[in-house]
């Protein structure tokens, strides 16, 4: 079947399964089916359907993480679901989608859970919130990690991390890392870290 015949038939198909009653909206795949229809619908209105509505808090609560996670997050501003978000960005941090989710979190206006997270007590979950921030590339969150590094009363694994996340990317930031290292005003538990960021530089 080609494409457009099979977008419109997912289309009716969704249209019909939002008219059936309540009661019949229970199975996965109906509520999976719903939430395509829904997102191929240009403006739908989730607001005004409760039916909508509780297919997708079943999808969200099912398929965390799932194939149609984030694009459902991102297109209805679910901040509500800024949590969920938040364990994937965390969760996933090496992978597209991880980065997809910490961007996602800045654009739902919830990027102080990447803040809260890189400031917990939690040493691996905040190691990981530094990196999950250089994805998001948010500069008032990127002014975060700094005052991190700087910090010698946190553990080097976190301070490591928020070196990388600063640095990593960035050639003319790395730039700055070689004076700094040049006249050794970094730490020297930090310093192993800073050789491997320049070593991999692209502006060597």
């Amino acid at each position: 079947m080609p494409a457009s015949r099979r977008c419109a038939a997912i289309l009716v198909t969704g249209a019909m399964l939002l008219a059936l009653p309540l009661t019949a909206l229970g199975d996965e795949s109906r509520d999976a089916l719903i939430v395509e229809t829904i997102l191929r619908i240009e403006g739908f209105d989730l607001a005004g359907s409760t039916k909508a509505q509780g297919a997708v808090e079943r999808y969200l609560k099912n398929n965390w993480a799932g194939e149609r996670y984030l694009d459902l997050v991102e297109r209805f501003e679910l901040r509500d679901e800024a949590p969920g978000v938040l364990r994937l960005a965390l969760e996933r941090v090496d992978s597209p989608a991880g980065a997809a989710a910490a961007s996602l979190l800045v654009t739902l206006g919830k990027g102080e859970l990447l803040t809260s997270a890189l400031n917990g007590k939690d040493e691996p979950a905040a190691a990981r919130a530094a990196q999950a921030i250089s994805h998001s590339g948010d500069a008032a969150l990127m002014n975060e990690l700094p005052g991190v590094i700087a910090d010698s009363a946190r553990p080097v694994a976190i301070r490591s991390a928020a070196l990388s996340a600063l640095y990593g990317k960035d050639p003319k930031r790395q730039s700055r890392l070689l004076a700094t290292v040049k006249a050794g005003e970094l730490d020297k538990d930090l310093r192993q870290t800073a050789s491997e960021i320049l070593m991999l530089s692209r502006d060597p």
